[in-house]
């Protein structure tokens, strides 16, 4: 304690010597500072345990007291400490808590969203869709991107220089036919792919279309190499059970 006041009236406390006025403004002192309360209790409580030890074997609960004390002088620091956090600290953390739970219910709504749309869905797709795009290397204006409907899969095809490059992937639900066909005297057949384990059944090549049946997931890669530089045209048909479901034209 810096007040030399304060140490004379601890002193005169821990001694019995106080007089009325002085145990008037001690009394008061104890109850509005509770670190003084807290200094004065170890101070008596070790008083008193010298005094009763002098000459004496130590009491059984000498540990007990010691500990006590200790405990009383830990609890006064703890508390000083406690006493300099703002006030806004609890709030802080709760918001923290608050932007944590959010954040992680935002990225499980986003995973849920896109990663596993299928596995949520009760109802079965009637239809999906396919895309693709044309690519003119030479000229952005004549890219153009088609959607094409009722049969799961991909479809994109590049046009580069004199050669057209057409990757079709397919996942039907029924045993699919797949007829190619184009001008002989534009576009010649290069090369024909098949990028999956499936092989191509009941393949069919001839000088103007090909055709082949796909039962299975399976990737093809196509490779046509023009021999004009007028636009060219392939028609791709896809058919199941003998009955045409996709049509298109690609230019």
């Amino acid at each position: 304690m810096k007040n030399k006041v304060m140490q004379q009236l601890m002193q005169n406390a821990l001694d019995g010597s106080l007089n009325e006025k002085d145990k008037q403004v001690w009394e008061a002192l104890l109850q509005s500072d509770p670190q003084v309360n807290a200094e004065y209790t170890v101070q008596k409580e070790m008083a008193d345990l010298l005094q009763n030890s002098a000459g004496v074997e130590p009491p059984e609960d000498l540990t007990h007291t010691i500990m006590r004390a200790v405990h009383i002088k830990e609890r006064v620091r703890k508390s000083t400490w406690r006493d300099r956090i703002p006030a806004v600290s609890l709030p802080t953390v709760r918001l923290r808590y608050i932007a944590s739970f959010a954040a992680g219910a935002a990225l499980v709504l986003l995973v849920m969203m896109t990663g596993f749309d299928d596995a949520f869905r009760f109802q079965p797709r009637q239809q999906a869709n396919m895309s693709g795009a044309l690519y003119d290397m030479s000229s952005a204006e004549r890219r153009r991107t088609i959607d094409l409907e009722s049969i799961q899969g991909g479809l994109s095809w590049h046009a580069y220089g004199q050669s057209i490059e057409i990757q079709l992937s397919l996942e039907p639900r029924l045993m699919s036919d797949i007829l190619f066909t184009y001008a002989p005297e534009a576009i010649v057949l290069k090369s024909l792919k098949s990028e999956s384990d499936v092989p191509f059944i009941n393949l069919k090549v001839n000088s103007e279309q090909i055709t082949w049946r796909c039962d299975n997931p399976c990737s093809y890669r196509l490779t046509f190499s023009t021999v004009t530089k007028e636009p060219v045209v392939l028609q791709l048909q896809l058919s199941q059970n003998d009955q045409i479901v996709l049509s298109q034209e690609i230019k």
